[in-house]
């Protein structure tokens, strides 16, 4: 008995497309034997998808995203175990589904040309992320971990299509994978609220002291609020950092907690340098350093 082909193209809505394939004059004659049910190639052949990605996704990024007050263009980028000469890979990587739509996200970028319903910015593989203002996925509740769906598949035969593994089963139910499928993760983007020092904020009591004198330094961090679309003040606890003129980095000398309305810190200067301070950043917020001020202490 001759083989015919069984040619199963899993889609993107995981529906198989079936076509048997007979040659002229393949008739069943009377004491031929029956092929396998169709059930069973099925399964197999779900098997061998299932089995058989050809790449695997290894990394994504950024994984993290600093926004102020107005939307970002982002380029995102996706590696794969195949990102070689021998391999055509394309690539999304999307955020959440809006309530109550099948298809449409909050931001999505990729690299092939996709004919589908949902709102992805194609193919440059980049995105206008724009969380200012109220709404879903709008405003300060966007700020910390949010989901990512990231996706690769390697488009064997050019079509450009998000999902196109084939699979060829023979009538005995073996089956297999001649184009690679796609491979999903499911990962994560942290997007941080912006924070920054103004230039002019930093300040101290005395710019000109003799050595074991007080002196009060001061400065003012202020943080994106992606409701107002305003930079509002915003005063944790944040480190004082200190650099002596003879040396090249700065130093943590004290630790200033959080006042609810500004920076200030009382030291005793001891020797000529730069102070400055520092926000190492949460889970919300990005860290900033502030612009520093410089001291002379003499005898």
């Amino acid at each position: 008995m001759r083989p015919r082909p069984l040619i199963l193209a899993l889609g993107a809505a995981s529906a198989l497309t079936i076509s048997l394939l007979a040659p002229a004059g393949a008739a069943s004659a009377a004491g031929e034997s029956t092929p396998k049910p169709l059930e069973k190639i099925v399964k197999s052949a779900n098997r061998a998808a299932t089995a058989g990605d050809d790449c695997s996704i290894t990394d994504y990024g950024p994984q993290k995203i600093t926004l102020g007050l107005v939307a970002k263009t982002v380029q995102f980028a996706v590696s794969t175990t195949c990102d070689d000469a021998d391999h055509d890979m394309k690539w999304a990587v999307t955020g959440d589904l809006f309530p109550g739509s099948a298809h449409a996200t909050w931001f999505g970028a990729c690299t092939y040309t996709y004919t589908g319903p949902a709102t992805l910015n194609c193919p440059k593989g980049q995105d206008e992320l724009d969380v200012i203002g109220t709404g879903t996925f709008k405003g300060n509740q966007m700020a910390g971990t949010k989901k990512a769906y990231i996706y690769a598949f390697d488009d064997a035969n050019g079509n450009g299509r998000d999902d196109d593994t084939k699979i060829e089963c023979d009538d005995d139910g073996n089956c297999t994978k001649t184009s690679s499928g796609r491979d999903d993760i499911t990962g994560t983007v942290q997007l941080l609220r912006r924070t920054s020092w103004g230039k002019n904020t930093d300040k101290v009591s005395k710019e000109k002291v003799k050595a074991g004198e007080q002196i009060t330094l001061t400065s003012q961090l202020t943080r994106a609020n992606w409701d107002t679309a305003k930079n509002e003040k915003f005063s944790p606890t944040v480190k004082l950092q200190f650099k002596p003129n003879t040396q090249s980095t700065f130093k943590t000398v004290r630790t200033v907690p959080s006042t609810g309305t500004g920076t200030s810190v009382t030291v005793t200067a001891k020797r000529s340098g730069v102070f400055r301070f520092a926000f190492r950043g949460d889970e919300q917020s990005n860290s900033s350093i502030s612009w520093g001020v410089a001291v002379t202490v003499t005898k």
